[in-house]
């Protein structure tokens, strides 16, 4: 049986795209990341010299949103939750028990102004 180069390369990249985009943090991983950094009812994974982790500091301070901050790079605990979490890149902020990849502040402002 042979496979045509179309097929393979069609599988090869749905499977790919499955790898990266696939959410991987179910309730567990929520529950693992927060025994490693806390209850905290939002949480923003960072580095230092992230500019858009600066960009989302002043955006939450400015709508007064209560935060934790956690170094990825600081921290072996802090680098194992947020791959729990499906950490990909900076930031990555976790709001009760969702998670928001990037710089999305008007998502968190959201999500952090619902009731718990």
């Amino acid at each position: 049986m042979t496979v045509s180069p179309r097929l393979l390369f069609a599988t090869a990249g749905l499977l790919f795209a499955l790898a990266v985009l696939w959410p991987g943090r179910g309730g567990g991983a929520i529950a693992e990341a927060r025994g490693l950094v806390g209850q905290d009812r939002v949480i923003m994974f960072s580095t230092r010299q992230c500019g858009y982790c600066e960009r989302l500091r002043g955006d939450l301070q400015r709508a007064g949103i209560a935060w934790v901050e956690r170094d990825v790079e600081a921290s072996i605990a802090n680098q194992r939750a947020w791959r729990a979490l499906g950490g990909r890149g900076v930031p990555l902020t976790l709001v009760d028990d969702t998670v928001v990849n990037g710089y999305n502040p008007a998502r968190i402002v959201e999500l952090s102004r619902r009731s718990p």
